[in-house]
């Protein structure tokens, strides 16, 4: 017999909600990604900013209340993504503590032009 899936994200695993603000943006903006991962450097979850500059990250339940590193950088076509290379590609990070306890954390972002045209550019 199959378990229904929840309805509520939060019952499957911890939210992390993630928001980015573009400044001075001119034009069209960057493709971006939210990335998740764990202390350890394990990638947790990845999700495609959306045109209002959102996205929800849904990271695996834990027992305990843990820390995560939250990164805002380029879309990325490798199989394996490590967190040292999208910082040296210059993502942003904010490290947040999950707990399935406390529901939704946020990550708030701003993204200036400096940053994200590195990224098209490739001149990191």
């Amino acid at each position: 017999m199959t378990r229904p899936t929840p309805e509520d994200p939060a019952q499957r695993g911890a939210v992390v909600d993630v928001s980015v603000e573009y400044l001075e943006t001119q034009g069209e903006r960057p493709q971006a990604m939210a990335y998740a991962f764990s202390a350890s450097g394990r990638l947790l979850a990845s999700e495609r900013i959306d045109e209002k500059g959102n996205a929800r990250l849904l990271l695996p339940a834990t027992e305990e209340a843990t820390a995560a590193r939250i990164l805002v950088g380029p879309p990325t076509d490798q199989k394996e993504v490590k967190a040292a290379e999208l910082k040296r590609r210059g993502a942003l990070e904010k490290r947040v503590r999950v707990d399935l306890k406390q529901g939704a954390v946020s990550a708030a972002f701003q993204l200036h032009p400096d940053i994200y045209l590195c990224w098209t550019l490739g001149i990191c």
